[in-house]
C-alpha cells in the first residue's frame, strides 16, 4: 500500500492516510516511524488500530525520501530500525 506522509506525530513518526479501499471504505490514519512529511512510502506490514485509533506501520520501503536527510548527529539514534532513543527528528538538515 504506497501512503504520501502528510503530517508528523507526537512521537515524531510520520502520518499518512491509508486509501480508503485498503479499510474497507473508511480513511484510517497510519504512523510509519522515521518518515517526514513529504516522503512516500510503501508499506508493507500494518498492526491496526482498534476503536479507531492510528494503525502502525511495522515494516515499510521508502519511494520518495526528503530532500533534506542527512546522518543524525548522535550516536545514539537508531536508523532504520523503526524506533529510537532521542529525537526522531534528528534526520533532517536544519
Amino acid at each position: 500500500i504506497e501512503v504520501e506522509i502528510v503530517a508528523i506525530g507526537r512521537d515524531g513518526s510520520g502520518l499518512g492516510r491509508l486509501p480508503a479501499r485498503e479499510v474497507g471504505g473508511v480513511e484510517e490514519w497510519i504512523a510509519v516511524p522515521e518518515a517526514l512529511v513529504g516522503e512516500s512510502v510503501r508499506v508493507t506490514s500494518i498492526r491496526r488500530s482498534r476503536g479507531g485509533g492510528i494503525s502502525r506501520a511495522m515494516s515499510h520501503d521508502w519511494l520518495r525520501r526528503h530532500p533534506a536527510l542527512r546522518e543524525p548527529p548522535c550516536s545514539s539514534h537508531v536508523h532504520g530500525q523503526g524506533h529510537c532513543t532521542g529525537c526522531p527528528l534528528m534526520i533532517v538538515d536544519e
